[in-house]
Order: structure tokens, then sequence, then C-alpha cells
């Protein structure tokens, strides 16, 4: 019980941090409940939007990257 309540004291310590490397791997599907943590006031707006537009954009980059230097061949 004590591993559980030092982790959620972790992750609301470093909920941004959470947040952004939760936006890399996830996407959207974190984004939504960040959004709903925001009505509740958990979050901030301007944070919670800077964080995801830029973990957005290293996802997509990463990805991009991934595509580019690592094509797979296409079956005929």
């Amino acid at each position: 019980m004590e591993l559980l309540e030092q982790l959620l004291g972790t992750l609301e310590e470093y909920r941004y941090f959470a947040l952004f490397i939760g936006m890399i791997i996830g996407g959207e599907s974190i984004f939504l409940p960040a959004v709903y943590l925001t009505v509740l006031g958990i979050f901030e707006v301007v944070p919670l939007v800077a964080i995801a537009g830029l973990a957005t954009v290293i996802s997509d980059t990463a990805w991009y990257l991934v595509g580019w230097f690592m094509p797979f061949s296409r079956p005929s």
C-alpha cells in the first residue's frame, strides 16, 4: 500500500512530466483524460496545451524518421 501511495505522490508532483511522456507514447488517448482533469482543476490550460503540442510534434517527428530510415518493402 505504501508503494501505491508513493507512486501516486510522485505522479502528482511530476504531473506535467508524466503528461508529456504519456502524450509521446499514447497521444490523444492521454490528451482527452487530461482535458477532463483540466476541467476538474488538476491541470492548467496553458501548460496542458503547450505540453500536448510539443509532445505531439516530437512523437510525429520520431515516427516519421522511423519510416524514413527503416522503410518496409511493400508486398507485391
